[in-house]
């Protein structure tokens, strides 16, 4: 049984949806303590099957916000998108009233210490999500003592 098993099934029925958020998250092996069920970006005509996995949560995304950083990965032998580690952050930081501000900041500091996260692509997806007045002073502090830990 495959760790990613649930959102096998749930590619499978909705193939225009991309993994966000926990989901992306877990995928990731970021914030892996939590389990607040399957996310899945949507565009906002989406209407999902009626036959859907509980605790199964949308976020309704359009435009750039929906298209970009989307990454294929095969899982058992199936295609699923996802959204890439920087762009997961930076969704978590425009999130943040859903799924809790802590979890935003968790997620940029794992990623930032696993060095997983680029920072142009972070800041690039915090643009067009319209995040970077957010995001920015707690990337800052990041840079900062990473800067004051070197010798």
């Amino acid at each position: 049984m495959s760790e990613h098993e649930e959102l096998l099934k749930v590619a499978v029925q909705m193939r225009k949806g991309v993994f966000c958020l926990f989901s992306a998250l877990r995928f990731f092996h970021i914030e892996t303590h939590l389990e607040r069920g399957i996310w899945l970006a949507v565009p906002p005509q989406y209407k999902p099957p009626k036959i859907t996995p509980s605790k199964l949560y949308y976020a309704r995304l359009s435009g750039a916000a929906f298209s970009s950083g989307i990454e294929t990965h095969v899982v058992n032998g199936l295609q699923i998108r996802v959204y890439g580690v920087a762009k997961t952050v930076a969704d978590c930081f425009r999130f943040h009233r859903r799924i809790g501000f802590q979890v935003a900041l968790n997620a940029l500091r794992q990623a930032w210490i696993s060095n997983r996260l680029d920072i142009e692509e972070l800041l690039h997806y915090a643009k067009i999500l319209q995040v970077e007045e957010v995001l920015h002073p707690y990337l800052a502090s990041l840079i900062w003592h990473k800067r004051t830990e070197s010798p």
